[in-house]
């Protein structure tokens, strides 16, 4: 299979370093020891571990591979801002429900979400719950949090 597109080359790469790197900014980093380095390191183990989880989906239709190809960038993403997310804050990193963590818990329900998809696509030639851009099939799954006080 040919690299993904979705961190696996320099392209891909570079463009998920920008868009993390301006995470960065919007969460008001505070480790400036983030280099882009870091970034791409990031980027490339969370691209390994998606590619490695979704393998075979190269052989479904086109339409198919652009939706899977879509989400699973946005779970590398999620992954690099994870960490991003607990070194720009390390004085919240050992409170509840740190942003690193969220955005942890969205990767990794993302990433079984997607899995079971792209193998049940596989193995039945079309998925339960729609196509991936469907509601059914939100990558990462929509939060929605009751901070109502009673």
């Amino acid at each position: 299979m040919a690299d993904p597109p979705w961190g696996a080359t320099p392209e891909g790469v570079r463009a998920l370093v920008l868009d993390v790197a301006a995470e960065a900014t919007r969460l008001g980093s505070r480790a400036p020891r983030i280099t882009d380095d870091t970034l791409t390191q990031w980027i490339t183990e969370g691209a390994a571990q998606v590619a490695g989880r979704i393998r075979g989906y190269a052989a479904l239709a086109p339409a198919t591979t652009v939706q899977i190809e879509a989400q699973a960038r946005g779970l590398v993403h999620l992954y690099a801002a994870s960490f991003l997310a607990d070194a720009s804050h390390p004085e919240r990193a050992a409170g509840r429900a740190r942003l690193g963590e969220v955005y942890w818990e969205r990767y990794t329900a993302g990433l079984n979400q997607l899995t079971a998809w792209v193998r049940d696509v596989i193995d039945t030639g079309q998925g339960s719950g729609g196509p991936p851009g469907s509601a059914a099939w939100a990558f990462p799954p929509p939060r929605i949090t009751d901070r109502t006080t009673w």
